[in-house]
């Protein structure tokens, strides 16, 4: 099997990184952010009840949705190499004798000039230092109460910079697009 034809891929991609991670995900970390430096300025409970909403329903999405991410960016190779088009016309026509020999051939040069190994390799290790940020800001709100405790100059630190991995991660996804490109 080839995989999926780059429009199911680009669907998934988009419902992903466009629906999830950039208009949903992000939004609310930084909204999460936001009610938390509204706390450091002036201690409210409404903005502590909203960031403890925040942390246990939107904060977990993470766990849920990576897993995801992962298996289709090690798919892509699979799912975007332009030797699916020899199930389309005109390629259809191309005889089985030459595609033994062209299919290879034009995977190889495709892997080559979109250098799409290291791009996976860079989306999967992004993915894994977003996880490590993650386990840490986790770990941290289960060290606190959000209700009662003050939060720490750590926890303010860590959703920065788990929110700019995140960030670094949307856009990169968004740049993946161009390995289906084939010229």
């Amino acid at each position: 099997m080839k995989g999926v034809y780059y429009e199911d891929w680009e669907r998934k991609r988009s419902e992903l990184n466009h629906n999830w991670l950039s208009n949903n995900y992000l939004d609310q970390l930084k909204a999460l952010n936001a009610y938390m430096q509204e706390v450091k300025r002036q201690d409210d409970l409404r903005y502590r009840h909203e960031i403890r909403r925040l942390v246990m329903e939107v904060f977990p999405q993470w766990e849920h949705k990576r897993e995801e991410i992962i298996q289709m960016v090690e798919e892509i190779e699979k799912d975007l190499t332009p030797t699916r088009l020899f199930d389309k016309n005109p390629l259809k026509k191309v005889s089985s004798r030459n595609k033994t020999w062209l299919e290879p051939l034009i995977h190889q040069l495709w892997m080559l000039r979109k250098d799409v190994r290291s791009q996976t390799e860079f989306v999967i290790g992004l993915c894994n230092a977003i996880d490590k940020e993650y386990n840490e800001l986790k770990d941290e709100y289960h060290r606190i109460n959000i209700i009662t405790d003050r939060i720490t100059e750590n926890c303010y630190n860590k959703l920065v910079d788990y929110i700019s991995l995140c960030s670094k991660l949307a856009t990169k996804f968004s740049d993946l697009v161009a390995l289906e490109k084939i010229v």
